[in-house]
Parts: C-alpha cells; structure tokens; sequence
C-alpha cells in the first residue's frame, strides 16, 4: 500500500522548492515526486496536501546555523547572502524550525529569525569548548527571538547537565560582556524550560 500526497511544496534541489507535486511514498520511503497524478492502486491512500510542506516524522526542521564566520563568509560566496537569508529563501522557515547556535548573526539576521518564528538553540558550553564565535544571545532576545537552552553532546559539551549549562549561559554573557545585569536568572530559567518545551513541541506545564 502506498500514500500519496497531492499538491505538496518539495525540495528538489539544493536552491529550489517545487510547488504543487505529489509525493508518492512507499514503504516508509519517497518513491515519487511527480507533476502528474500518481498512479494508485486499490487500497493506496490519497491526502490532499495544498500548501503544505512535507516534513519526516511530524517534527521541526533542525538545523546548525551561522555558526562560525567561515560558514557566513562561504555562503555569501556561494549564495549571495547570508546564511539566514539564503534559508529563508529556499523555504527552510516556511514550516516550524529550530536552529541551533545562530552564533554569526545581525541585527537583520534577528529580525527575520523572529518574525518567521525560528527557535534558536543556544548552547554555551559548546560554543566556549569549540570557540566559534560569542554568541549574541541578549541581542536575539531584546529583538524577540524565542531562545531554548541546550545541552549538547558529550563530545562538545563534555556533559549533560542542564543546571550546569543554565549556570554557565549566564555567566558567559556577565563576563564576556563586562556587564553584570545582563542575560538574567530568569531568562535563562525560561530558555531551559518554556522555550525548550516550545522547541520540542510540547507543552509546559507550571508546576
């Protein structure tokens, strides 16, 4: 048995987004992506998917992003914009999304994080331990960027403790920027919970 969805935005190349295809999957798998009706068969199912843009296992779209300077500096090579934009364009923010460590992002790059509704993940070990860049995690919130806290992997994090990681978001942002008030307890609180309950599409609840 196989399901067909009709009339599908699909991914075909790495710049393109085709609009209004039918996507044929057949055992787990994508078998088609056709312009024309896909041949069915008795017992095939048929959703009518106008509009949408189909995403694996009913989840964000998750990427890395702008995470160092040689990352920007190559898509705007290859691109012709930054690495946000040319995401934005190709229709990466057109469905829910997170986006993992934003290190090298402006104040438009902000902008349009926020109004596309993008989750960033911040994830302070990580960025001390690998060096990227810092990451302008006051900035993305007072442009009203939804920020959940990760903890990230053992191999660049060395751990997974959440409290750990709260304790040093915070006091990364205190002392890089030589400012004691910024990036305060609460917000760092509602970055590991709210926000991260957003993040994994589940909800909060105030206990």
């Amino acid at each position: 048995m196989c399901t067909v969805l009709m009339n599908v935005a699909a991914v075909t190349e790495r710049t393109s987004i085709a609009e209004n295809v039918n996507l044929k999957i057949t055992d787990t798998r994508v078998s088609s992506i056709t312009k024309e009706d896909s041949s069915t068969t008795e017992g095939d199912v048929s959703i009518n998917g106008t509009g949408r843009l189909p995403i694996p296992g009913l989840i964000n779209a998750h990427t890395y992003l702008a995470q160092t300077l040689g990352e920007a500096k190559w898509c705007r090579e290859q691109e012709g914009v930054a690495s946000v934009e040319h995401l934005d364009r190709i229709g990466a923010f057109s469905v829910p999304a997170l986006a993992a460590n934003c290190v090298c992002v402006n104040g438009d790059d902000m902008c349009l994080l926020a109004d596309k509704e993008v989750i960033v993940v911040h994830s302070p070990k990580s960025n001390a331990k690998l060096a990227p860049e810092n990451s302008p995690v006051s900035m993305m919130l007072e442009n009203t960027v939804t920020i959940a806290l990760e903890t990230d992997g053992a191999a660049s994090g060395n751990g997974s403790n959440t409290m750990e990681k709260m304790r040093m978001a915070a006091l990364l942002k205190k002392g890089l920027g030589q400012e004691p008030a910024v990036l305060s307890a609460q917000e760092v609180l509602q970055m590991a919970t709210v926000d991260g309950a957003s993040a994994l599409n589940e909800e909060y609840r105030d206990s």
